[in-house]
Order: C-alpha cells, then sequence, then structure tokens
C-alpha cells in the first residue's frame, strides 16, 4: 500500500519541478531590457580622428546577453559619423550622441564632443622680405589640429619678433622695419608656436646733383620708407658693396658718370636680382645697361598708360624744371627692354628692363612741373620695384597712404625651445 502511495505523489514533484523551472526562465534568455555604450563620455581633438564605441546588451536582472545585434547612428552626422562596427569619426567641432539600438527596440548612448586643439601654427607670408626702413609688412597666423586640419574657430595668437633691431611687431601681426638683416617672427597660441624668416633689405640712394629740387625724398615719405643717401661715387659704390639693399635709386646727371667702380658694382647687383630705379642724361653705356637706347632729349610731357606706375594719373604729367630747364632723355627698348607709358614726342616715358628688376625714367628726379606729381610717379615706380622683388603686387600706391606690407629656434615668449621646423608644435 506505501509503495503504491509513493508512485502516485513521484510524478506530483517531477511536474512542480518543471512548473519551478519555466518560472525561472530555463526555458529561455530574458528579453533585452538596457543597453550600455562605452566609453559613456569621448572627446576628439581633431578632424578626421576616431573613436571605437561598444555596446553591451542587459536583461532586466542585469545579466549580459550575447549574441545581440547593434545598429549604430549618430544624433548629428554634422558632427561625426558613425560605422556599422561604432567606429566614429570626427567631422566638425561641435557635439553629438552615439546611440546604439538593438533589433528589439532598447538603445543606449553615449556622448561625443569634438572641440579640435591646436597642433601647429603656420606663419605667412614666409619667408618674407621687407624693402625699406620703416616698411611694414602684414603677417597671418593659422592654427592646425593633429590631422592637419584648420581650426574652425581659431585661437587669439600673440605675436612676438625675434629681434626687435631689426623688426618689430604689433599686436596683430603688422611688422615693422628697423635695420637691414634676418629675423625671425613668432606666433603663439596654446602654447604652440610658428615662426616666418623675414629678411630686411635696405634702399640706396644716390643723385650726381641737388636733392633739394629731387622727388626722391617726398617719393620715399609716400612710400612710406627712408633710404640711405650715398655722398659722392666713392660712397656709392662702398655702401653698395656692403650688400643688403633691396633697392638703388640711382639718377645720374653728369658729374659723376656710370664708368668704373660704379658700373662695376651696379652690373654686380642687378645680375644678382637688385632691383634698380634709374634716370640719367649721359645716356651712354648706363642706357644700355637699362636696355634702352637713346632716340633724343627734352620733350614737354609724359602720357600715362595703363600700368601700375601711374596708377591715379587722369592725364599728361608735365615737365618743366625752373632753374635749368628740361632734363629728359627720350628712350626706345633695346634688347629685352619693355616700353612704359609715351611721351609727347611719342618715344617711351620708361624703360622696364633686366628681366623686370631694373626702371629707367625719361625725365630726371628734378623735372616735374608739379613736384606732387613727380613724387607721386617716382613713389609709385619705387613701389613697383618693390613689389616685383617681394611678390606682393599693388594695385597702386594712394599718395599720403602708407602700405602695408638658422639656427634652432627658442620662443621669444618663454625662451622655452621649440620644435626645429617652420610648422611647430605644442611646446
Amino acid at each position: 500500500m506505501k509503495r503504491a502511495r509513493w508512485m502516485f505523489i513521484a510524478p506530483l514533484f517531477t511536474l512542480a519541478a518543471m512548473v519551478l523551472s519555466a518560472c525561472n526562465g530555463d526555458d529561455g534568455p530574458l528579453p533585452v531590457s538596457s543597453v550600455e555604450v562605452t566609453p559613456a563620455t569621448a572627446t576628439l581633438a581633431a578632424l578626421g580622428a576616431t573613436q571605437q564605441f561598444s555596446a553591451v546588451a542587459e536583461d532586466a536582472n542585469g545579466n549580459t546577453i550575447t549574441g545581440v545585434t547593434f545598429t549604430w547612428a549618430s544624433s548629428n552626422t554634422n558632427v561625426a559619423t558613425v560605422d556599422a562596427n561604432g567606429l566614429a569619426t570626427a567631422v566638425a567641432d561641435g557635439n553629438t550622441q552615439i546611440t546604439a539600438t538593438t533589433t528589439d527596440g532598447p538603445s543606449g548612448s553615449a556622448d561625443l564632443t569634438v572641440a579640435q586643439q591646436t597642433a601647429t601654427i603656420t606663419v605667412s607670408p614666409d619667408p618674407a622680405t621687407l624693402i625699406g626702413i620703416g616698411g611694414t609688412l602684414q603677417f597671418n597666423a593659422e592654427a592646425f589640429d593633429a590631422n592637419g586640419f584648420t581650426l574652425g574657430t581659431q585661437p587669439t595668437v600673440t605675436w612676438a619678433s625675434g629681434d626687435d633691431a631689426v623688426a618689430t611687431v604689433d599686436a596683430v601681426g603688422l611688422a615693422t622695419a628697423q635695420a637691414k638683416g634676418a629675423v625671425q617672427i613668432w606666433a603663439t597660441a596654446d602654447l604652440v608656436s610658428g615662426n616666418s624668416d623675414l629678411t630686411v633689405l635696405g634702399i640706396l640712394h644716390w643723385s650726381d646733383f641737388n636733392v633739394g629740387t629731387s622727388a626722391v625724398p617726398g617719393a620715399l615719405t609716400l612710400v612710406g620708407v627712408t633710404a640711405t643717401d650715398a655722398v659722392g661715387d666713392f660712397d656709392f659704390v662702398t655702401l653698395l658693396q656692403q650688400g643688403g639693399w633691396g633697392l638703388v635709386v640711382f639718377g645720374e646727371q653728369g658729374g659723376y658718370p656710370f664708368s668704373g667702380a660704379v658700373q662695376t658694382e651696379l652690373t654686380t647687383y642687378v645680375t644678382g636680382g637688385g632691383e634698380l630705379l634709374g634716370t640719367t642724361w649721359l645716356t651712354s653705356p648706363f642706357a644700355a645697361f637699362m636696355e634702352a637706347t637713346a632716340t633724343g632729349f627734352n620733350y614737354g610731357a609724359l602720357i600715362p598708360d595703363g600700368h601700375p606706375i601711374f596708377a591715379g594719373f587722369a592725364g599728361p604729367i608735365a615737365l618743366s624744371n625752373p632753374g635749368w630747364g628740361v632734363y629728359a632723355v627720350r628712350y626706345q627698348p633695346a634688347g629685352a627692354g619693355v616700353c612704359i607709358g609715351s611721351t609727347d614726342a611719342g618715344d617711351c616715358a620708361a624703360i622696364l628692363g633686366n628681366g623686370g628688376s631694373t626702371l629707367l625714367l625719361g625725365p630726371l628726379f628734378d623735372t616735374y612741373a608739379t613736384l606732387a606729381e613727380g613724387e607721386q610717379l617716382v613713389a609709385q615706380s619705387m613701389q613697383f620695384l618693390i613689389d616685383q622683388a617681394t611678390a606682393a603686387p599693388t594695385a597702386g600706391l594712394t599718395v599720403g597712404v602708407q602700405p602695408r606690407r638658422a639656427v634652432e629656434p627658442t620662443s621669444p615668449a618663454t625662451g622655452q625651445r621649440l620644435q626645429n621646423v617652420k610648422k611647430s608644435g605644442a611646446q
């Protein structure tokens, strides 16, 4: 009888165990309740930089569920994109959420910030040249991230000169030439520095006649520079041999002809790439050196054309010299010389020669009926040659307006040694 009772009760225990097992979920996993994305927050400091995200699905009890497929998405693809494997790529500065979603619907997300940081700074122009003491040149700085992308928001830079005796630079990057020489102009932001190599060249002036009636001094003022004046041919040759000149202004009336040491040194200077603005009454051999041929003397006016040296002149430029009469030579091009403008006698107002590095004006520097017009013409002739040398073309000089124009480096601000490269990185 007891055996029969036990045989009846045993199936009941088995049934209860099956019910308990079903209640405990042994017949399959619980559904996904939540998704955790890691890292929960991330920041990318350069465009094109990447961040790998991962996702884990959990049930209501916090247990990890394996084998779950996720779909990845970025809430702002203008800031960052994300691929099918959770790899996010920075596109632009800003914020976005990276979300992983399961096929059942639950999802999780992480916060991603793209904030470019300064890794390198470039300064332009580089290299740079300033011709004339007192001349100015505007430098610009641009910051890049570690992947070489321009920062969307440029940092405020601090400017400094490696040698204020050669050139100074103000708070906005405007450099002013102080003396002949070489200097580095620095820009620093976010503990990162970059520099440009600046060479300052002088202007050497020699006219062998009274400069009191010459247009040269006023022209230099218009250009915004000063020149070194040579006294006599010996002083001129001695100064020219010292080097460091970007422009020579040479006026020959007859006292010291273009010959001997003067001819030798000017030839060396021009063939070496120097710029020369000249006038002469002794037409040979200086005219030939300037790639011109003299066809006669004296005329009444220059007739402007569209060349930059005539910018702002609406009509003829009258010539006169009350004390001596008109001193002007009529020229035609020789060799590779180029005719600029004309005269009322039908010849050239000026000759551009030697590949554009020399400019020969027909009138002597003291032969303008209106001194202000002579000063403007000579100033714009100087500026044209300066621009030729510095590759900084201007549309024309406005009278009275000043144009704006190795060792292992150390930071001028901190004295710390920087990387010996033009694009320097963080110190």
